[in-house]
């Protein structure tokens, strides 16, 4: 069995150099005083600061998310649409062939294709009569006649059309005048109310 004296004489060996070391130490200055260590607290954690950086982040993360959505949202922005009758759009359609580059070089080919292409869509459009534009000059009389339009309107129209058809099809030479008094003709077709 182990005896005890070894042990008792470390621990006294160890308390002498300890009151040693104490006592080497130089005094405190005077009005200062060491009190003993206070025992181990617990300390508790800032649980009201450590919500409110949470709270923090989270509502900065919601306002970039926010701000995030707004820039990619697409707005949505009523489209306004124009509604022209018939005699509007012939009417703007004669305008920019006037001051297209065809009408400026007397191109009478381009010329009569326009004025004939812009007869029978109005036709269609404002009196349904034809097919429009894809219609022929003697299909477009055709329907002019089943369509109930004699006398001066259906003259003017065959007169424009045959003028125009010649000009295309047949290499006739225009006059001066003609594209200016077949562009007037289309006009006042255009312009006339009583087609029936």
């Amino acid at each position: 069995m182990l005896s005890r004296q070894p042990l008792r004489d470390n621990y006294r060996n160890f308390a002498a150099s300890a009151t040693v070391a104490v006592a080497s130490q130089p005094a405190l200055p005077p009005g200062e005083e060491i009190y003993d260590l206070m025992p181990a607290r617990m300390v508790g954690l800032p649980l009201g600061h450590l919500l409110l950086q949470v709270l923090t982040v989270v509502v900065a993360l919601w306002l970039l998310w926010l701000f995030y959505r707004w820039l990619t949202t697409p707005v949505n922005r009523p489209r306004r649409t124009i509604e022209l009758s018939p005699k509007q759009l012939a009417m703007r359609a004669i305008a920019r062939l006037e001051h297209s580059p065809v009408w400026q070089q007397r191109q009478m080919k381009e010329i009569c294709e326009s004025l004939a292409g812009i007869l029978k869509t109005f036709a269609h459009d404002a009196h349904a009569i034809g097919i429009g534009p894809a219609a022929t000059s003697d299909e477009l009389l055709e329907s002019l006649k089943s369509g109930g339009i004699v006398g001066q309107i259906f003259a003017r129209c065959r007169d424009l059309l045959n003028n125009c058809d010649r000009i295309k099809f047949a290499g006739a030479r225009a006059e001066e005048n003609l594209a200016d008094s077949m562009l007037s003709d289309l006009k006042q077709l255009i312009t006339q109310e009583d087609w029936r």
